[in-house]
């Protein structure tokens, strides 16, 4: 006996919202993560590293989806940002610029995940490589790639799903007494 196809929901705009059943802070898998990433990498090779023209062509790869790709590339980025809501990579954050708030930390995350897949995924995993990164202290500081889905989402009239961002970061804070010795590599580059 042939097996029943299930049937195909169909493509139709829906609303991210903040009661996601994915937990706080996971990485998003599969292929949808996966796109993502190659719209950031076909960003950074548009941009050349330069953020400006970065912010110009996240948007025209936004631009370029139906409703329903925007929405989920928008919660692959946010997905992204939150999972860089870590309280060890904003201690490297904060010694690498002298100081670093918390809008200051919404920056450098999003200009983390400008930098694409790579880099990213190590500076998760060892937020001292950023040292290695060229001009990462421009790079990672940079306020405006962060709102280009926002304004792409309202230009099509499109719910902008609301920021959800725990109280606190994942893992602690260095203590600033240790921050040199943690991150060597970027206390000899910028400290």
């Amino acid at each position: 006996m042939p097996k029943k196809k299930k049937p195909q929901r169909p493509n139709k705009p829906r609303q991210a919202n903040s009661n996601s059943t994915r937990p706080l802070g996971a990485a998003l898998a599969g292929p949808t993560f996966d796109r993502f990433w190659g719209l950031i990498a076909r960003v950074g090779a548009t941009s050349g590293g330069d953020l400006t023209r970065a912010c110009a062509a996240f948007r025209a790869e936004l631009e370029a989806l139906d409703d329903a790709a925007l929405l989920e590339m928008n919660e692959c980025f946010h997905a992204a940002m939150l999972r860089a809501y870590d309280g060890i990579l904003w201690s490297a954050a904060s010694l690498m610029h002298g100081g670093c708030s918390d809008d200051a930390f919404w920056d450098f995350r999003s200009g983390l995940v400008a930098l694409g897949r790579q880099v990213y995924e190590r500076g998760l995993r060892d937020p001292d490589s950023l040292a290695e990164v060229p001009e990462v202290e421009a790079r990672t500081l940079f306020e405006g790639f962060q709102y280009v889905p926002q304004k792409v989402l309202e230009a099509r009239g499109l719910e902008v799903p609301a920021a959800r961002l725990p109280k606190e970061p994942t893992r602690e804070m260095v203590d600033e007494d240790l921050l040199q010795i943690r991150f060597p590599a970027i206390a000899e580059k910028f400290a």
